[in-house]
């Protein structure tokens, strides 16, 4: 009796031994293959594929009837109230070739599997770590002889939470005479954390005359974060005649989910006479000129040619240019006036010694003058 317990007991204590031999021979490697799209924001479907070895080094650790999936137990709160795992069974881990019948995983073999999950259109931006976890049986047995978990494999992943947000500026300074076009610059710029599709550019009015085109350089399918398009609009005058106007120009784009979006920017312009053109024009030559002038101190030339551009930007009624010349007509005043100042003498001692002895000379030679004449006539009575 004692000798049946004792081999009972030997063998007890060698199985766990022998378990871990075993379990030492099978092995799988499970890599991270592909994950689609490249740069994931909330509210996309993510898409994984990885691949399944099977590493073992005995011939009979064959992988039966798994399945790999991901582990909800052990994702993070945040994580698992964002997403929706659009595989919860997981998916099944199946041999695809033509060696040998059956869906098990032989040692050598490679397969794949792909898991997809939906992020929220709320879910916050960050780094998602998603584990992805096999289970199945092994062993050379029909349908695998012992269970297996293989160790979790993580997707690191960063989720970008933004929208697009475009910024519009449009040149200020837009003045043109009939006839002529007018060119209307703009520029537009990526202020969000996500790209902008589809960038159209038109110009909208209440004018039904206006002939405009909207140029824009370049490919604009996609404006990324951070980047800027320059563009312009030509107004052809004509269709509009003299006078002032206000246009608006519309900048639409989308998001990744295909939203569409607006973006305004309203701005004026002046379309002047032929010849009240001709007149600014004038202006514009005898202002620079004047500053020429100026600047090689001829000031009363440039006195003369900045009131002579004065004159022609008041018949171009261009009142801010007309005060800009009055402006520089005053400075011009102001320079002629310092330059034509003297300079004041400095008085010196040795100037003040000189003028003293000088005086003292005369004062002696007077009184010596004064004496004599005083002896002679003395002498003569």
């Amino acid at each position: 009796m004692k000798r049946f317990v004792l081999i009972t007991l030997f063998l007890l204590a060698s199985l766990p031994a022998l378990t871990s031999a075993t379990e030492a021979e099978f092995a799988l490697d499970v890599t991270i293959e592909e994950v689609t799209p490249a740069k994931v924001y909330v509210g996309d479907t993510v898409n994984v594929t990885l691949n399944i070895a099977n590493v073992s080094e005995s011939d009979g650790e064959k992988l039966w009837d798994a399945t790999i999936f991901i582990d909800e137990s052990i994702l993070d709160e945040t994580v698992r109230e964002s997403i929706t795992i659009n595989d919860p069974d997981g998916a099944p881990i199946e041999y695809g070739g033509t060696q040998h019948p059956g869906d098990e995983l032989w040692p050598g073999e490679t397969t794949s599997a792909e898991l997809s999950f939906t992020l929220d259109d709320d879910a916050p931006g960050g780094t998602y770590y998603i584990p992805f976890v096999i289970t199945g049986k092994r062993g050379p047995c029909p349908q695998g002889c012992h269970p297996w978990r293989e160790e979790v494999v993580t997707l690191s992943l960063n989720v970008i939470h933004g929208l697009p947000a475009l910024s519009l500026s449009v040149s200020s300074d837009n003045v043109a005479a009939e006839g002529e076009t007018l060119n209307v610059d703009f520029s537009v710029r990526n202020l969000g954390s996500a790209p902008a599709y589809n960038v159209k550019a038109e110009v909208k009015s209440d004018y039904s005359s206006l002939v405009s085109q909207v140029n824009i350089p370049g490919d604009v399918d996609t404006l990324e974060p951070n980047d800027a398009l320059e563009g312009s609009v030509a107004i052809f005058t004509s269709s509009l005649g003299e006078g002032e106007y206000e246009l608006r120009l519309d900048v639409s784009f989308e998001d990744t989910k295909g939203t569409q979006y607006v973006k305004q920017k309203t701005f004026s312009l002046s379309i002047l006479p032929s010849q009240q053109a001709s007149f600014e024009q004038q202006g514009d030559d005898a202002y620079d000129e004047g500053v020429a002038l100026l600047e090689a101190d001829d000031f009363k030339g440039a006195i003369m040619l900045f009131s002579q551009a004065k004159q022609l930007y008041v018949l171009s009624e261009n009142d801010d240019k007309a005060a800009q010349c009055e402006q520089k007509v005053d400075d011009a005043y102001q320079q002629l006036e310092t330059a034509l100042t003297p300079e004041p003498v400095e008085e010196n001692e040795n100037y003040l010694l000189l003028i003293g002895l000088f005086t003292g000379a005369a004062a002696a030679f007077l009184g010596l003058t004064a004496g004599m004449i005083r002896r002679r006539r003395s002498a003569n009575r």
